[in-house]
């Protein structure tokens, strides 16, 4: 997979259904040394009734799914591929694998289509933000919400206090 300047993407948190070999709640890291490529698959329960979902009774979810230490996985693994916190507070000697700088990095976070994808992926993107800046989830996520640049599906993904409780909960974690 390619990003939109055709650059190849690096870095990969790939939410995906639990199935085979894979249980709800697990992380799974794959390395790929000779495409250069990070690979996070993070294991969620498969909705309940998927065929059944119609446009009428399909009312979007607004908090994911992650468990916390699924999503401290995620936070940590963006925290790795993408080291601008690290070099914002030196202080903290952040270990980072200095393998690419951080301009040649690409990451997407990638969720199956369906009800809760986007609150899935915007809660990943939020808790590392809130973490990296040292800013409140509730802050990061009320201007995301104000982007005019940011498509609504992703602007309005993430709603209501426990959703936010949730990501800040992990923002904080050490």
């Amino acid at each position: 997979m390619v990003s939109a300047d055709g650059s190849l993407f690096t870095h990969i948190v790939k939410i995906t259904y639990a199935s085979g070999s894979w249980q709800a709640g697990e992380c799974d890291l794959q390395v790929d040394f000779k495409r250069g490529l990070l690979l996070l698959n993070v294991i969620v329960p498969a909705p309940v009734g998927l065929k059944d979902e119609t446009d009428e009774n399909k009312e979007d979810r607004t908090k994911t799914v992650l468990t916390e230490h699924q999503l401290l996985v995620a936070r940590d693994f963006l925290a790795l591929a993408l080291p601008y916190y690290a070099e914002a507070h030196p202080r903290l000697r952040v270990p980072t694998y200095n393998l690419l700088s951080s301009d040649s990095v690409r990451v997407m976070i990638t969720a199956p289509e369906g009800k809760g994808a986007a609150a899935d992926i915007m809660s990943v993107a939020a808790c590392y933000l809130a973490w990296a800046s040292e800013q409140p989830a509730g802050t990061v996520v009320k201007y995301i919400k104000t982007e005019e640049e940011v498509p609504a599906i992703w602007r309005d993904a993430v709603r209501g206090k426990e959703a936010v409780e949730l990501i800040q909960r992990v923002a904080n974690l050490e």
